[in-house]
């Protein structure tokens, strides 16, 4: 091993011969200690600068490579509401009159365009389409829930009389809807639960206008 230890003295030599140049230089300055000052190992701040920046190139790095890593997680926007679960209950259709209904209806239409042509029917009005009341203070509304089962209004809109069916009903309501209209002094034709045709027109007739 001659070779290695001559090897280790040269090194040694070089090291101390180094040292002592640096030295003298920062003691003379000028030139030298520029020059000194190239080759000067930077102390612990500067191997912390050399970390930082060694960091930062990591960070970059791995920025890069996850896009999404250092970012707030993007918040999901709420879900729509099923349409579904909006409705509390299921809306469907029905009918409006029963057949029978439907038949007497369409014999009044054909019996007033023969003879009232001014005059038209309607099937199943609410009393507040036809009537205004003016209930007194903190009370209920007298035309609340009344139906007429059908109605006859002259060319103006205006209601010339109220076709009330003959049921077996609620009395208490029958006995309402009957007052109202006889406190609006709007006649009444009483529809029977199997009217004579011809008596039901007679009485109709007796409430058209003239013209």
């Amino acid at each position: 091993m001659p070779f290695e230890r001559l090897v280790a003295r040269t090194r040694t030599r070089l090291a101390k011969g180094a040292f002592a140049a640096l030295l003298r230089s920062a003691s003379v300055g000028g030139p030298a200690g520029t020059a000194a000052s190239a080759v000067e190992p930077r102390g612990s701040g500067s191997w912390a600068n050399d970390w930082s920046e060694g960091g930062s190139a990591m960070e970059r790095a791995m920025s890069l490579a996850l896009p999404n890593r250092g970012r707030p997680a993007a918040i999901p926007a709420p879900a729509a509401p099923d349409r579904a679960a909006r409705h509390v209950a299921a809306v469907r259709t029905k009918p409006l009159m029963s057949l029978h209904e439907v038949r007497l209806h369409n014999w009044i239409v054909d019996r007033l365009e023969a003879e009232a042509p001014t005059c038209s029917l309607h099937a199943r009005v609410a009393f507040p389409a036809f009537l205004a009341a003016d209930p007194a203070s903190g009370g209920p509304d007298p035309l609340q829930d009344l139906v007429a089962d059908m109605l006859i209004a002259d060319r103006n809109g205006q209601p010339v009389a109220a076709l009330i069916r003959e049921t077996a009903g609620v009395r208490s309501y029958d006995l309402r809807l009957r007052a109202v209209l006889r406190d609006a002094d709007l006649p009444v034709v009483d529809i029977p639960a199997r009217p004579g045709l011809a008596d039901l027109w007679t009485r109709i007739a007796q409430v058209l206008p003239g013209d």
